[in-house]
Parts: C-alpha cells; structure tokens; sequence
C-alpha cells in the first residue's frame, strides 16, 4: 500500500540582516525575528518581509545595498526604521518584487525596482514620506484591490517611474499621486478611482481599452505632455 500525505504550506516572517547583499542569498535571511534560524529557501509568495533597525546595514555603498538579483517574492514587504539610508536596486530592469499583500516602504530608502502588486485580494500601499529613487508599480490583481492610504510621490523625473494598472482596482482617492506616467491600455477589467486626488504626471497619462471605469469627480488632474482616454464608464 502506498501512502501519500501532503502538508499545507506555512507562512513565514523573513527579517533581513548583515547588511548589503543579495535578496537569493539565504544568509541574510532569518526567520521570526534578526536572531531566528537561517531558511532553507528564499521568501515565497507567503512570507512577509522586514527591514528594520537591525538589518545591519552600514555606510558604504555595498554594505548598505540590497541588490535584486533574480525575481523575488513576498506576502507583505516592510521597511521600518532602517539606518543608514539603504538602497534597494535590481541587477537587471526584467527583475520584479512580486508583491502579494501589502507594503510599507521608508522615506529613507531608494528604491531603483519594479513592484508588480498580486493576487484577488484587497491591500494596501503606504509610503510614509516622498519616495526616492527609480521605482516602478505595477497593479496586476484581477478581482482585487490596491489602496493608497498616503500620498505617492516621487522626487525624480526618470520616466522608471511609471505607474501601470494592468488589471484589478486602483483606490487612490483623496490622495496626491505624483509621478512620471501612468499606463493602462487593455482590455482586462480596471477600475480607477482618483476622485478628491491631486494627480501629477510630467510626462503621459493613458488609460485606454474595454472594461475600464474611473472616477474621477472633484479630482485635480495635471499632465504634462500626454493625456489619453478613450470610453467607458467615466464619472468626472
């Protein structure tokens, strides 16, 4: 007689330590807390992730750097009270953070990577301070939701900073939005809700394709170059 039995994957909580370093390096991972165990295995789409005080990084560069180096992922992502002014870059512009619950980034960080938020669940993104650094966002969550629960701005003018809504709903209502441009051309469903939001994009703003709706109403809207949006549900 053969016996099979399978076991449910655990979440687990990954703290960052010892400074710069690769995400896949599993020495700078460790589990429940700084002085947890070693994994055996990077963050899955599971596990949340902390930065903290004692992530250890210094004040050179590479002591201070978390380098992106394969595609990563995580449940919720968290950086609190890092010291040091971390960096947060990728080794190649294809590399992504995919991110499945919420996250809550530092003022004190730069961040030069691509977030794509996942998943048919309802989540959160807080900024905590304007953002430094080439950061782009994605939002590619059929049936569910991303909500903004501060302002997202952007210090620079590198168009990196780029703001996609690919699938799923986008609440950024009351809030400032500020970046470089925003793309959102296809046919999945979208909503779009920046009513009572100042929004300003220096370069291209495109929403565009079926199965969209935005609302819009006592919004101020400023874009610098491109305006694009064609029909569909509109509440202005």
């Amino acid at each position: 007689m053969l016996l099979i039995t399978a076991g449910s994957l655990q979440a687990a909580d990954y703290y960052w330590v010892d400074g710069g370093g690769n995400w896949s390096d599993i020495n700078h991972w460790r589990l429940g807390s700084v002085t947890g165990e070693t994994p055996s295995i990077v963050p899955s789409s599971l596990d949340n992730v902390y930065f903290t005080a004692s992530s250890g990084f210094g004040t050179t560069a590479a002591q201070r750097t978390v380098v992106l180096d394969a595609n990563g992922f995580c449940h919720s992502m968290t950086w609190v009270d890092v010291e040091n002014k971390p960096i947060f870059n990728s080794t190649n512009s294809s590399y992504a953070v995919a991110v499945s619950g919420d996250l809550s980034l530092s003022a004190d960080v730069t961040y030069n990577i691509k977030v794509i938020f996942k998943g048919a669940t309802e989540n959160t993104i807080k900024t905590n301070g304007a953002v430094l650094g080439y950061m782009a966002i994605d939002v590619d969550k059929p049936g569910g939701k991303l909500t903004l629960l501060d302002s997202l701005v952007f210090n620079t003018t590198n168009r990196t900073n780029n703001l996609a809504l690919t699938a799923g709903t986008l609440d950024v209502s009351g809030k400032h939005l500020a970046m470089v441009q925003f793309n959102s051309a296809n046919d999945n469903i979208r909503n779009l809700n920046i009513s009572d939001a100042a929004i300003d994009f220096n370069y291209r703003w495109d929403y565009r394709g079926a199965n969209k709706t935005l609302i819009a109403d006592q919004s101020d809207v400023n874009i610098g170059s491109y305006l694009i949006v064609d029909g569909g549900f509109i509440i202005m």
